[in-house]
């Protein structure tokens, strides 16, 4: 507990130390932001044991991670597992989820999940006594790309199924912040210069240490950087054992139901 608390100080520098370590995105990611919610089985007759999950789908944003502790925080102390599928999003609310699951051992399977229509009504879905959103997981099309990586790296148990897919690429900074830096300093240093000296290393630097204090190899940061200049590089089922990033090549139904 001691290096995540350390891990979080550098993480808060790195969020609030200015504009060389403001809020950083890995890649512009698609999609709405980040959904997570509480899902029950829709599977008819299994009370009292149904199986129950944390489903976490979208983008990655500012308020991912509170998000989330939310969720967490409200099952306590059972640890359900979380299903994620995710283009990636903001690195620093990424770390502080992975954070999050690690201390709490969680674990992460890469899957989405298929919601009864009923989900999204104002009073959610009746089931026995649960109340709420109802679904099933499903590995066919999920992802976990970008800084979803880094919340996949902290599961306990890391399921990513053949069909799933988990790809990375090389971290870029948000325009945002380029557009930022250049109407504040107009010009006074060259934008690529205070990317590659100042910005960059400290992204590099601090993926890189989370990753170590997760057990991953940083081998993954090496991965990274041979991707494709526009386009993911999807990493293959003996890369990810490999890597650490999966612990087992199973779906989302396997992480959620491990009796069936």
């Amino acid at each position: 507990m001691k290096d995540l608390s350390f891990l979080l100080s550098i993480l808060f520098l790195c969020i609030y130390a200015g504009p060389a370590a403001a809020e950083k995105q890995d890649r512009p990611a698609g999609g709405e932001a980040m959904r997570i919610r509480i899902v029950h089985s829709e599977q008819m007759g299994c009370e009292p044991k149904c199986a129950e999950w944390i489903s976490a789908e979208g983008k990655i944003v500012l308020g991912t991670a509170e998000q989330l502790r939310k969720a967490v925080n409200s099952v306590y102390p059972r640890k359900l597992p979380i299903l994620i599928h995710s283009s990636g999003g903001l690195t620093s609310d990424a770390i502080l989820m992975g954070i999050l699951i690690r201390s709490r051992r969680l674990d992460v399977g890469v899957a989405r999940t298929v919601f009864e229509p009923c989900s999204d009504a104002p009073v959610g879905c009746k089931q026995g006594p649960w109340k709420g959103a109802l679904g099933r997981p499903d590995s066919q099309l999920a992802a976990c790309n970008l800084a979803c990586t880094l919340v996949l790296a902290a599961g306990v148990r890391r399921f990513v199924a053949p069909e799933a897919q988990v790809g990375v690429h090389n971290p870029t900074v948000d325009e945002r912040i380029v557009e930022k830096w250049r109407s504040t300093y107009r010009g006074v240093r060259p934008m690529e210069e205070v990317i590659q000296r100042q910005i960059m290393p400290a992204i590099v630097a601090q993926i890189r240490y989370y990753l170590i204090m997760m057990g991953i190899s940083d081998e993954l940061l090496l991965l990274m950087d041979s991707s494709p200049p526009a386009g993911l590089r999807i990493l293959s089922e003996g890369e990810l054992m490999r890597l650490g990033l999966a612990t087992e090549s199973q779906d989302g139904q396997a992480l959620v139901n491990p009796d069936k």
